[in-house]
């Protein structure tokens, strides 16, 4: 009984340790440098790189065929954990209604999240956001701040937005 039990430990701590050294791969590789297939794998055990990866493949047609509905749940199970570029991906699509119905509260919220984690990309959007008031109350000064911390990270467009709202007096 002893041996049954000891080779159902080993079996789950070289499963754990696999997982886990696919993971640190995962993280230090190219985005897609695993298959559709090792992706999806890393995914269904809860990786969240992996899961924000599989939404990625399914969004563009990675070795798979493109399925933006298949994307939106993956993507939504990495934002669960907190991967930043999933919830902007999702604040994204809430935004066009890609994969979802349209909805801007939903994407102010999800790019609410990204861009407290410092991500330029997030400010920049949500920073269109408060300019526009599309899901936010609109609030030229916040958006002037959200362009300048994504400028700061060299984002363009919103380094041009941010000394326009500048100019503008805001």
């Amino acid at each position: 009984m002893k041996t049954q039990e000891g080779n159902v430990v080993l079996r789950t701590v070289v499963k754990a340790v696999a997982v886990a050294a696919s993971a640190l791969v995962l993280c230090a590789a190219p985005a897609f440098a695993l298959n559709f297939y090792e992706t999806k794998q890393l995914a269904m055990d809860g990786v969240a790189d992996a899961q924000y990866n599989l939404g990625h493949m399914y969004e563009v047609g990675q070795g798979v065929e493109a399925n933006l509905e298949e994307a939106v749940q993956w993507y939504r199970k990495a934002a669960e954990q907190g991967n930043a570029r999933a919830e902007i991906r999702l604040g994204l699509m809430h935004l066009n209604g890609e994969g979802v119905e349209k909805d801007a509260v939903k994407a102010a919220e999800y790019l609410t999240k990204a861009a407290e984690k410092g991500y330029a990309e997030a400010q920049y959007n949500l920073g269109l956001l408060y300019m526009k008031g599309e899901g936010v109350a609109q609030d030229m000064a916040l958006a002037k701040e959200l362009f300048r911390k994504a400028a700061m990270q060299k984002h363009e467009k919103a380094k041009e937005l941010y000394f326009k709202l500048r100019k503008d007096g805001y």
